[in-house]
């Protein structure tokens, strides 16, 4: 049938199939799971892109509404300082209010001689 020397040959023949086979099977595993973190990563950077854009209008914006909320807070600010003034006013009006009816009786009593 087959001499000793060709059995050998067909032996390691058959090995080196099997291990290229073996590489081969290897090598597809690594493709496929390169080409699946590919395919995450793809998607995880059209998210990111996304929300990148979403955040550059937002903070595009934000100057603006800073300022425009610096300008009411320093309005409504003038605002209670004014409020407060007339407020103290008011007090004291109401203060001198008061004491009138007191005036009004001591200045009523009768003299006594």
């Amino acid at each position: 049938m087959f001499a000793a020397g060709g059995y050998q040959k067909m032996v390691a023949i058959a090995f080196v199939i099997t291990v290229n086979l073996l590489i081969t099977c290897v090598n597809c595993y690594i493709a496929w799971r390169v080409w699946q973190w590919r395919r995450r990563f793809r998607q995880t950077t059209r998210v990111l892109t996304r929300v990148e854009q979403r955040l550059h209008r937002f903070f595009l914006l934000a100057p603006d509404v800073i300022r425009a909320s610096q300008g009411r807070s320093r309005t409504l600010r003038q605002l209670d300082a004014q409020l407060s003034r007339q407020l103290q006013q008011l007090q004291q009006l109401l203060t001198i209010l008061g004491w009138l009816p007191l005036l009004w009786r001591s200045l009523r009593r009768p003299k006594r001689s």
